[in-house]
């Protein structure tokens, strides 16, 4: 019975912290969960804010439930992996953020981007400073 209480008790601390799309301080904070349709196609993305706005910790992207894209955030940098519909990995690499403008953040890809086909075969390497591609190498 103590357990039962005590569990109880847990719960009821924790579940309000776990609240979807919430706002503080007028931005995102914590975990948001968005779905839309477009064309006839479902989009479902789930993000996760800091409490100062910014975004962290893992972030999926699926197309009727298929795995698109998966970008994981540390710091001002962002791990990106994007998806052929097969599930492969068609495209990584990295982006940094620029936060010279406080209300709008800019992305921009840096160092080494792979591309790979359909099969998963190295394709090509690309390259980007800043977001701009400086050169791309054929594997």
């Amino acid at each position: 019975m103590k357990a039962f209480v005590m569990f109880t008790g847990l719960l009821i601390f924790i579940l309000p912290a776990c609240k979807t799309n919430r706002y503080t301080n007028g931005r995102k904070v914590g975990k948001w969960v968005e779905q839309n349709v477009v064309n006839g196609q479902n989009y479902k993305f789930i993000y996760h804010y800091k409490n100062n706005g910014r975004e962290r910790g893992n972030w999926k992207y699926y197309r009727n439930d298929t795995l698109t894209s998966n970008e994981k955030y540390r710091g001002n940098i962002s791990h990106i992996k994007i998806y052929h519909d097969n599930g492969k990995i068609s495209t990584r690499g990295k982006a940094r953020t620029d936060a010279s403008d406080p209300k709008q953040f800019h992305w921009f890809y840096i160092g080494e981007w792979k591309v790979y086909d359909q099969n998963g075969k190295l394709e090509y390497l690309r390259y980007y400073e800043n977001g701009e591609q400086m050169r791309e190498v054929k594997h």
